[in-house]
């Protein structure tokens, strides 16, 4: 059951970290891609970015400077690789780029840009893209488009956390009950044999029906007997690991013989 539940947590902690900060939208279309914010730099504040996004044509990676396009105001779409993602915002900062987008062709997973570096020095802000939404940025480019403060979670990982959010307590409940439900005859409290020849003397005539319950062995004038409070009767040997390792309760109709216990 704590393993069950540390692995939702862990899943939620996964699905929170998946949260993006940003999203692209085409102007001409008004198509919105989801992306996910670099761990360094400034985020995309609630107003936006509006620019038109170039592919650098001198380094389509980004990792040297290249020569700024004709608007004023520009987004780099470079694509992953060659150099470090840091390594790409810094060149494309030096460049005149207000923002960086990094696109990776092969992927469909978002990827955290993350750098061991000194990141002080960045000013703007830097988003990755999956496969999909990289190549038809990239097809359309040069493009307005309007980079915009998001706060959610691409609907992949906006799936996973309402399956967590919805599956996991209803299995941690369905689990506990089950695990008390059939649990709790096994660890309720059992007699003792002092108990049961303080409660249950033993008898030595023979009872009136013809077998013992548990055993089927016929009843015998040398036996040892005990008959519970609901009048069934059961050879001494059998009935006491019954009472007092397994169930507290008449193996015949459950009644309990030590209620008081």
């Amino acid at each position: 059951m704590l393993t069950i539940l540390s692995n939702c947590l862990f899943l939620l902690l996964l699905s929170s970290i998946l949260l993006v900060d940003a999203s692209v939208r085409l102007i001409s279309t008004n198509e919105t891609f989801t992306s996910q914010a670099a761990a360094f730099g400034p985020k995309v504040d609630k107003f936006g970015l509006l620019a038109h996004v170039y592919v650098p044509l001198q380094n389509k990676y980004g990792c040297v400077p290249v020569d700024a396009p004709p608007p004023t105001q520009w987004i780099a779409l470079v694509e992953r690789g060659q150099c470090s993602f840091y390594h790409k915002v810094q060149m494309m900062q030096q460049s005149g780029a207000i923002a960086v987008i990094v696109g990776d062709p092969t992927i469909t997973h978002y990827v955290t840009m993350s750098s061991q570096e000194d990141t002080t020095n960045v000013r703007i802000p830097g988003l990755f893209l999956t496969r999909t939404a990289y190549q038809k940025l990239a097809q359309q480019q040069p493009t307005l488009v309007l980079l915009e403060h998001d706060d959610k979670v691409p609907w992949s990982g906006m799936d996973w956390f309402y399956i967590l959010v919805t599956v996991c307590p209803l299995v941690l409940f369905t689990l506990g009950w089950t695990v008390v439900r059939f649990t709790a005859p096994l660890l309720s409290a059992h007699p003792t044999v002092t108990d049961l020849e303080r409660y249950l003397p033993r008898q030595h005539y023979t009872p009136l029906n013809d077998e013992c319950p548990i055993c089927l062995d016929v009843f015998d004038q040398q036996g040892d007997y005990r008959v519970l409070p609901c009048h069934h009767t059961f050879h001494t040997s059998c009935i006491d690991p019954w009472l007092t390792q397994y169930r507290s309760s008449c193996p015949i109709c459950s009644k309990e013989p030590f209620p008081h216990l």
